[in-house]
């Protein structure tokens, strides 16, 4: 991952995965797919492409998140790379004669290639900016970096149906961008704040899709700190624009540099090791958080986990295999083994350069598919991508564009919807996808890890067991606990994953409930929305490690629940071993923080932290009266995964953070203050 400096805040990064594109340089973040050819009765299109979906473009048979079942990769990728996955279901949208008319869209990005042959029908430059020349042209190639992210990004969402190359999830609605990150210029506190609706031009978006993120460290998180964001609730004609946001690449491990890496030791792979909320800016209500699926149906290999995830988008593998990526990296051994490896991802447009962007000439043939290369072919002689115009792009940075593409459909039906309504109708049409996935083992990249991701995680031993597990396990006293708890039914009767959120869009059954909310206008919500101050829950002298504890309770009142939060402070605790859990009057659990995470890395450790925020969605819906009970699940500071030492030259003194007790579990100097808050819908 790039590393961007803003001012007073941590680092960003896009949300691409580690994509082995081209050179090292470059290394980085539907229905069952069987839609409906028919057309609608009655078109209010016009013209060659009036009411037609994608089969009109000639790249859209790569585009397997738009058509899954008809897609080039269905029978013509091995097994471990294709099958068993869904689409958006978009094709019945497009053949109402709904794709995104009316709808703007601001991609908040590298700069976006305007002059593109798939995106200049949809160009909007009164809906651009670019800060390095003062001008409303957002192209890449004007800054130092020249990088061709948010130009992928763009084609996702609205590339032009017009016969050229691949087709946009709403391929009418405008499109306009700005380059905030990885231009190779920092981009000052005054640029963020004009490009989050505090400049005419920003002001124009009806969507914002954000495509990077911040979950290095732990940064406060402070009301006044997200004013920008909170003030977009009150744009769009009071309606709100509607903010998109990648949940981040980081279930491994997050880069901290070009060459160093924090991660969970030999846990890594069993569970998230990077939480999504981190980011403070996922813990805003208004902030669609998106994590990745990839084409098994499954979540790709590197999507972000946390309880602030809403959603779950197309973001693919790492596609370095075959001509398209079509190829997993398996042998036939493991494929029949029934593991998941390597698979296609995203296409879309990319810099128009065969020197410049992803798709380059130059490319490695090792890391690289042919597509990317230009040099792939279906028809002998024919070239797919001879001048390089076209590319592939993976990471959550994927996933969201097909978010925003879906959300432009629904606001193109109903464009009265507020920012709410968008939220909850996602909500209301997602489908639950991997049914028992906790059960797993991971099993993508080597070294596999051979305990389901449901297994218990022992608290002093700081290792994973085999043994299955369950939410109530998560009690005071316990030393052994789940890690991730899989689809869970909440009070309200709503389905949640830490790995998916309430799930996958149905854009048909969206743009249904669009309609829906037109025709009946009293089920639309006020973009408004009350955030109470936190509430003093526990203020502690000295902590004991490696088991459940509880840090005390919160009262609720009779309101709908939208999110609970937590807040924390402490000093001389190991943040990287403070794991938390939250219990609901209503006897529904949601993990907020691992008992071990990169903060317990050494070149990551934290030791004391300020308003450290974490939230959770698993309890959308419920009813906020009663007790909820806050749990510390703390691991052992002095018994961190032993292969950190020789993966990263550390001594095995130095994996010890250095707040822990020197013996036993209790730490008798370390502080925590806890605070809590219930968001009510």
């Amino acid at each position: 991952m790039r590393h961007l400096t803003k001012p007073g805040r941590a680092a960003l990064r896009l949300r691409i995965g580690l994509m082995p594109l081209v050179a090292a340089a470059m290394v980085a973040c539907g229905g069952d797919g069987g839609s409906d050819p028919a057309p609608a009765p009655t078109c209010p299109e016009t013209g060659p492409y009036a009411c037609k979906s994608g089969e009109t473009e000639p790249l859209y048979t790569f585009q397997w998140a738009l058509n899954y079942l008809q897609s080039y990769f269905q029978g013509k990728a091995d097994e471990a790379a294709f099958g068993g996955g869904i689409d958006l279901n978009v094709e019945p949208v497009h053949r109402q004669g709904i794709k995104g008319q009316g709808v703007n869209v601001l991609v908040i990005d590298t700069g976006v290639d305007l002059g593109h042959e798939d995106l200049l029908a949809n160009a909007d430059y009164d809906l651009s900016w670019n800060f390095l020349t003062g001008q409303n042209d957002p192209n890449p190639l004007l800054t130092p970096k020249k990088e061709a992210h948010g130009t992928n990004v763009a084609g996702m969402i609205g590339a032009a149906q017009n016969g050229k190359g691949v087709m946009g999830m709403a391929p009418l609605a405008k499109l306009g961008g700005v380059p905030l990150i990885d231009t190779g210029v920092v981009a000052t506190e005054e640029n963020y704040l004009d490009a989050y609706g505090g400049a005419a031009w920003s002001r124009k978006a009806h969507v914002m899709n954000a495509a990077y993120g911040e979950d290095t460290d732990a940064v406060p998180y402070r009301d006044a700190g997200q004013a920008a964001l909170r003030g977009l609730k009150a744009l769009r004609d009071g309606k709100g624009i509607v903010f998109v946001k990648s949940a981040g690449n980081e279930f491994d491990e997050v880069g901290l540099s070009e060459d160093s890496f924090a991660n969970c030791g030999i846990l890594t792979r069993g569970y998230g090791c990077v939480n999504s909320g981190n980011d403070t800016t996922n813990l805003e209500p208004n902030v669609i958080v998106t994590a990745a699926l990839n084409a098994k149906g499954q979540a790709a290999s590197y999507s972000s986990t946390g309880s602030v995830l809403w959603i779950t988008g197309m973001g693919g593998e790492y596609a370095s295999a075959g001509q398209y990526g079509e190829q997993s990296r398996l042998s036939a051994e493991q494929i029949a083994q029934g593991r998941a490896g390597d698979g296609p991802t995203i296409f879309s447009t990319d810099i128009r350069s065969c020197t410049e962007g992803y798709s380059r000439s130059d490319a490695n043939p090792e890391r690289t598919n042919a597509f990317l290369r230009g040099v792939s072919e279906r028809v002998p002689g024919v070239k797919d991508n001879p001048d390089c115009d076209y590319s592939t792009m993976n990471g959550t940075s994927s996933a969201a564009p097909t978010i925003s593409g879906v959300v432009a459909l629904m606001l193109s039906a109903n464009p009265a919807l507020t920012w709410r309504d968008v939220r909850d109708i996602l909500r209301q049409s997602a489908r639950v996808v991997d049914e028992g996935y906790e059960k797993r083992t991971r099993g993508f990249r080597a070294p596999r890890q051979d305990k389901p991701h449901a297994g218990l995680f022992d608290l002093q031993a700081n290792a994973l067991l085999p043994q299955a597990a369950d939410k109530r396990q998560i009690a005071p006293g316990a030393t052994q606990v789940p890690v991730e708890l899989g689809w869970q039914t909440n009070a309200a009767g709503y389905r949640y994953s830490n790995w998916y959120g309430f799930g996958v869009p149905d854009a048909a059954k969206a743009v249904e409930l669009a309609l829906l909310y037109k025709k009946e206008p009293a089920r639309s919500r006020s973009a408004q929305q009350a955030v109470p101050e936190f509430t003093a829950v526990a203020d502690l002298k000295g902590f004991e490690y490696q088991k459940v504890s509880l840090l005390g309770t919160f009262q609720g009142s009779g309101q709908t629940v939208d999110q609970f939060q937590v807040r924390l402070t402490g000093t001389e605790l190991c943040l990287g071993s403070l794991g938390i859990a939250v219990e609901s009057p209503s006897g529904t659990k949601s993990l907020l923080k691992m008992p071990l995470d990169h903060f317990a890395h050494p070149l990551r450790a934290v030791a004391a932290f300020t308003g450290y925020g974490l939230g959770s969605y698993a309890f959308h819906g419920e009813n906020a009266q009663g007790t909820w009970k806050i749990y510390a699940v703390a691991s052992n500071p002095r018994l961190n995964p032993a292969d950190w030492s020789a993966a990263d030259g550390w001594s095995t003194a130095t994996t010890t953070c250095a707040a822990a007790p020197a013996e036993g579990a209790t730490a008798p100097q370390a502080t925590l203050q806890v605070q809590a808050r219930v968001i009510a819908q």
